[in-house]
């Protein structure tokens, strides 16, 4: 994939298969080969390419592929397509390989249903189920997942094989599943916290003492995908848990612990240099005082 310029910020890489993942493809004698758009697919797109430099990478040849693809993204959302001809023939599977797209590895998440054609990037590999039956439009796999994917974008984490770590043996509907359930737990901490107030005063709990609010309550999420929380309430605790909680959190810390341990290495290199710089100065004058005076 060609360089980004140098005065735009690089975005996160979000590679996608096609076949089985985006698309289900059938074929007959009477029709030939039809193809299924999976549930959700086109809001996916638009959202993702808000967030992503989206790649589409597929083992199938361009002259298949390609028409699939033009009559899928007809808005653009997809910035770079390749096809088989970029893939390895490893032990009977056209594998991709990451490494060579000219992006950072660590900001790459990998939409598949195939963990072979990932197998020399598994630690990029978010696994979805495959979508085979075009006959099911109650998938909802890309539209659970979403969330997550914007929150990571969103808060700019640089080490994604390590947050996708976490979730090791599980695919995207089963990620969904915690995500939410850690979601609830975090809510539910918080509204204890907001409830428990100032204790029991006088029999009652603090919100026995709050009047009563002038504006109707928010309405209820309809749309069955979670709120978006802060990184801490993403994805649960992580080892050790110093300040704050959750492993975004603990990514976080450690960036900032790194980003200082990193500024004080070079203050003290600065004030080695400096004091070199003066000791040199001092033996220049005392030699020139020294010539002078004979």
């Amino acid at each position: 994939m060609p360089n980004v310029p140098h005065d735009i910020p690089v975005p996160h890489t979000l590679v996608l298969d096609l076949e089985n993942t985006l698309v289900s493809s059938t074929w007959d004698r009477k029709y030939g080969w039809r193809h299924a758009k999976r549930p959700g697919v086109d809001k996916f797109l638009h959202e993702m390419a808000q967030y992503y430099e989206i790649v589409l990478y597929s083992p199938s040849h361009e002259g298949v592929a390609a028409p699939v693809v033009d009559s899928l993204d007809k808005s653009g959302c997809i910035m770079h397509r390749l096809f088989r001809d970029a893939t390895y023939y490893r032990d009977g599977v056209h594998c991709k390989d990451l490494d060579s797209l000219n992006r950072n590895t660590n900001r790459m998440i990998c939409l598949d249903d195939d963990p072979k054609a990932l197998q020399l990037n598994p630690e990029n590999l978010l696994k979805v189920k495959p979508y085979t039956d075009p006959n099911d439009r109650e998938d909802r796999t890309l539209q659970r997942i979403t969330p997550l994917l914007i929150e990571i974008a969103k808060e700019g984490y640089n080490d994604i094989p390590t947050i996708l770590r976490q979730f090791q043996g599980m695919d995207a509907d089963e990620i969904a599943d915690e995500y939410e359930r850690r979601g609830a737990e975090a809510r539910q901490r918080r509204e204890r916290v907001a409830h428990r107030g100032l204790g029991s005063f006088g029999g009652g709990s603090m919100r026995d003492y709050m009047p009563e609010p002038e504006l109707s309550p928010e309405p209820e999420n309809t749309t069955g995908m979670p709120q978006q929380l802060t990184s801490k309430d993403l994805v649960g605790s992580a080892p050790p848990p110093t300040s704050g909680g959750g492993v975004m959190g603990w990514f976080n810390r450690r960036q900032k612990e790194q980003e200082e341990e990193q500024m004080r290495k070079m203050e003290k290199w600065n004030e080695v240099m400096m004091r070199k710089h003066q000791e040199r100065q001092e033996n220049q004058a005392a030699a020139a005082a020294a010539a002078g005076g004979a």
